[in-house]
């Protein structure tokens, strides 16, 4: 038995967390075998949690009993070595480490289920419902971390989970059928490890179709293996699109492939024209560049040392769009200030030449786009030179982009530097933008009912 060749990767996400050494690490996990046991009746939502339990699994602990009914065993067994070519399958476990997979399982502790919109782990066996891979999914998440907790903080816990994936309490969509819906067009961007996980729940369902563009510049590492729930030893060195692609071909999502960064894509095609916009990338910078392009819907997930979370951020409502969440910290040089800097002007002439450029730059566009002149207007927006000559000093300026009938129009809103007392982002509206971000959406939505 040897430990997994990412094992290095699982140390340095665990290791600070349980504050053991390397080496401690590695002798706790070779001294723990854990296991996976399936019953006889295994529904949809069965399959799926012993699916991704077995997945989970196998990314950490080097030795696994997977028993029972022959058929499912033996997939399991075949899922656990590709994910990692090390990992030793041996006959037996403790029943307080092995998670119980559908009806007629014997020699289990933990037994996930799932029921409609509802994701539960209990100490019996529990009554399924209807197919849902989102609650199967949470269910085999929850019955994971159970088995760590058991092993690591010797915490053995005798109350049933029971959450619903729709509001958190505990009953809310237990019976409900998922229903069928179109996705529409939409960007991802990112399939790292929340990209999996998005993308293995939908792959799973039957009842969700659309049109998806992948967008990533990033191949497969070796270190990417302790967290991505697609990935298999074999993947290592692959696009990540293509696998996220090539997991999605079995479902009713139509999907292309990009193998850039979202600044690149958007500067080849000159914006964006799709509605909705997924994304979890792991900086800063490229989900303020996604709020930039002005999509109507930003779904953002995100995963931290200790937290992990998701916002959605619809364009036309009065709330916190994604930009408000990332806020830079402190002042910096605008890029207004950067360009008076560089050209020897003062910070208002640049900020009013600036002004000046975008809406020439607006009006170019459209002349082109629409065969004829066109002059800007500036419907309940103004650039007062009061206001200009403190650009270079408070506001960070970013391109947007929005889509009208077949064209774009270009404009820039402006962004406040955080003041000294925090934001108010996340208790409503953005009151340090509220003056500039009101009038930038008012202005792209006057665009959109005239045009």
């Amino acid at each position: 038995m040897a430990l997994a060749p990412f094992f290095e990767r699982i140390y340095s996400a665990l290791g600070g967390h349980l504050a053991v050494s390397r080496d401690d690490l590695s002798t706790a996990l070779q001294g723990v075998t854990v296991g996976v046991a399936c019953g006889d009746h295994v529904s949809d939502n069965d399959s799926w949690i012993g699916e991704l339990s077995t997945n989970l699994l196998a990314r950490l602990y080097p030795r696994i009993a997977i028993t029972g009914a022959e058929q499912q065993a033996a997939s399991l067994r075949n899922l656990a070595l590709n994910i990692n070519p090390e990992v030793e399958i041996v006959a037996e476990a403790p029943e307080s480490l092995t998670i119980g997979i559908g009806k007629g399982t014997s020699s289990a502790a933990l037994f996930p289920s799932a029921n409609g919109w509802v994701a539960k782990l209990g100490y019996s066996q529990n009554e399924g419902g209807p197919p849902n891979p989102y609650s199967a999914g949470a269910a085999a998440t929850f019955a994971a971390a159970e088995v760590f907790r058991r092993i690591f903080l010797k915490s053995v816990s005798s109350d049933d989970v029971s959450v619903s994936l729709l509001n958190f309490d505990k009953t809310c969509g237990a019976e409900l059928d998922l229903p069928s819906s179109n996705l529409g067009d939409v960007l991802f961007v990112a399939v790292g490890a929340v990209g999996n996980a998005a993308i293995w729940a939908l792959a799973r369902d039957a009842r969700r179709h659309g049109h998806f563009i992948l967008i990533d510049n990033e191949q497969l590492e070796l270190s990417n293996l302790q967290r991505y729930v697609l990935a298999s030893y074999k993947d290592i060195s692959r696009q990540k699109v293509l696998l996220g692609r090539e997991v999605l071909n079995s479902s009713r999502i139509a999907v292309e492939t990009v193998t850039e960064t979202l600044e690149s894509f958007s500067e080849m095609n000159g914006g964006i024209r799709t509605p909705t916009l997924c994304i979890s990338v792991d900086n800063i910078a490229s989900r303020r560049a996604a709020q930039a392009l002005l999509p109507k819907l930003v779904i953002n997930g995100w995963t931290g040392d200790r937290a992990l979370g998701v916002s959605w951020h619809v364009f036309s409502r009065e709330a916190a769009c994604l930009a408000c969440l990332y806020q830079p910290h402190g002042e910096g040089v605008s890029q207004t200030e950067q360009a008076a800097r560089a050209l020897g002007l003062t910070a208002e002439r640049a900020a009013l030449l600036w002004v000046t450029e975008i809406w020439g730059q607006t009006g170019r566009f459209l002349h082109r786009e629409l065969g004829r002149e066109y002059v800007p207007s500036v419907p309940k927006f103004s650039f007062p030179t009061k206001w200009a000559a403190n650009v270079s000093k408070q506001l960070e300026p970013a391109p947007y982009f929005v889509s009208s009938g077949g064209w774009r129009i270009l404009i820039y809103a402006f962004c406040l530097q955080p003041p000294k007392d925090g934001c108010s982002t996340l208790r409503g509206v953005c009151r340090m933008r509220k003056r500039e971000c009101r009038a930038a959406r008012a202005l792209v939505l006057s665009s959109l009912k005239t045009n």
